[in-house]
Formats: C-alpha cells, structure tokens, sequence
C-alpha cells in the first residue's frame, strides 16, 4: 500500500519543480503553508457557477465566510469586486455556445493513475467519455503570452506552456485511459479576470504521441519529488523573486559582487 510519500498530483508536482525547498516545507516538514488562497477558491466558485452547480457554489461560498477569508463575501455580506467579477465573467462565457458544448458531461471526475510507478490523484473539471473529450476550465489574468524562466534564460511562452499545463492535459488523459481505456482528446477552456472577459477554447492537444512523450519526460521530475518526499537528499532553493518561500526565508549574509 502507498503512503501519501509516495503519491502525487500534477498541481504538488508542479510546485516540486517550481521550488523544492518551499514543496518541501509545504508536504514534508510542514513548517510552511502558502498564505494566499485566493485564487484557488475564486477558481473553485467560478467553475461552480460556470457549470451551474448552485449546490457547490454556495458551499464555497460558507467556507469562504468559515475562513473568514472575504475572497468572495465582504464582512457585511456583500459579494466581493472578485466574485462580482467571476460572476459577470460566467455570463459571457455561458453566450458562447461553441464553449457551452464542451462544458457537456461529468463534472469534477475524480479518479487515479500510476506514472512512472508513482499513483496521482487527478480531478478532471469536465469528463465526456462518449465524446473522447477531456476539458481542463483555468479562470486566468489573461492569454497573453506570459514571461518565465528556463533553463537560466528568459523566455515569453504562450501563457498555458509558461505554467505547465500541457503537463497536466497528459497526466490527465492516462488517468482516464488507465480508468477506462479511452484515449481522450484533451482541451483548455480559459476565461480571463479581465473586465470585459475573454475566452477561448484550446484543442486538441497534439500531435498524436507528443502527451505521451510528455509524459516520458517526468519520469526525472518524479522520481526526484518521491526522494525528496522520502527525504533521502537536501531540497535546493529556486532564490527566484517570484517565489514566496524562498522571499519569506531568505537570508543576506552579506555584499554581492556587481560586476559592471
């Protein structure tokens, strides 16, 4: 039987290989949370209201007031700028038709996979086995080409790339494959933060073996999150500015040398 050491899900991946040292405190010793929960529960409320499950909106909408968070309800009990924003945002998208269809079949799909001898946990937003069809909803700050760092460089990527997520649609799709032995085509449905929102809708993923070679491809990230997890090698900071535990816990010991 696997202990939770030895599972994992693409979102805990992706912050292995963001940072280690904060993945680490984070899973491991337990000495660091990140604080902001905003976008995780305006995303959770506003795929609630897209799919037009009331039932699941209003329970994030408690937990919110539980939390005492006010990311979707002001103290007096007024909607938030945030949540008016998300609301307004599911307007829009929902007089699309073309993006109204692929929100057809079952909603928050939960099942597992193993990859690479590691089980993931995988929550699908949109599951439509009859069709093939895998649809991953991002409620984003826009679809601009995004900024990010590789391999030491640089670089401005499509903003899906920039955060990983062709990643996500290939561990997905071999969850449902391993689950139901269907090989699904694999979509991105983004709506942005923006006042107007926009939206668009991503797919296909391909071509035809690029998932699987993506998937070939975390065999390394994997097995180094598994030893980090069974604690077996020292985590290294990522000291990028972006990084909230690295900024939390950094420590200047001194001058660093300009060379001009």
């Amino acid at each position: 039987m696997q202990t939770d050491q030895h599972r994992l899900s693409y979102s805990q991946l992706s912050k292995w290989m963001e940072c280690e040292a904060a993945a680490y405190a984070e899973y491991v010793t337990k000495t660091w949370q990140q604080t902001d929960r905003t976008a995780f529960m305006l995303g959770r409320y506003f795929e609630a209201v897209l799919f037009g499950d009331l039932q699941s909106a209003e329970l994030e909408l408690q937990r919110d007031i539980q939390a005492d968070a006010r990311v979707l309800t002001q103290k007096r009990g007024a909607a938030t700028a945030d949540r008016l924003a998300a609301e307004a945002a599911v307007v829009r998208a929902r007089a699309q038709p073309a993006l109204v269809a692929y929100l057809e079949g079952d909603h928050w799909a939960e099942m597992s996979c193993t990859i690479h001898g590691v089980r993931f946990k995988c929550i699908l937003d949109v599951l439509h086995l009859e069709r093939g069809r895998i649809v991953d909803v991002k409620y984003v700050k826009d679809l601009n080409r995004t900024w990010c760092e590789r391999d030491g460089r640089n670089v401005k990527l499509p903003w899906w790339r920039a955060w990983g997520y062709e990643k996500q649609q290939a561990i997905y799709r071999e969850a449902v494959l391993q689950t139901h032995g269907v090989a699904c085509d694999t979509y991105l449905l983004p709506v942005t933060k923006q006042k107007p929102a926009d939206y668009d809708l991503l797919g296909p993923f391909g071509p035809p073996g690029q998932l699987e070679r993506i998937l070939d491809d975390l065999a390394e990230p994997i097995a180094r999150a598994i030893e980090l997890k069974e604690q077996k090698d020292e985590p290294i900071r990522c000291e990028k500015s972006s990084c909230d535990y690295c900024r939390e816990t950094r420590f200047i010991s001194g001058p660093m040398e300009v060379r001009l």
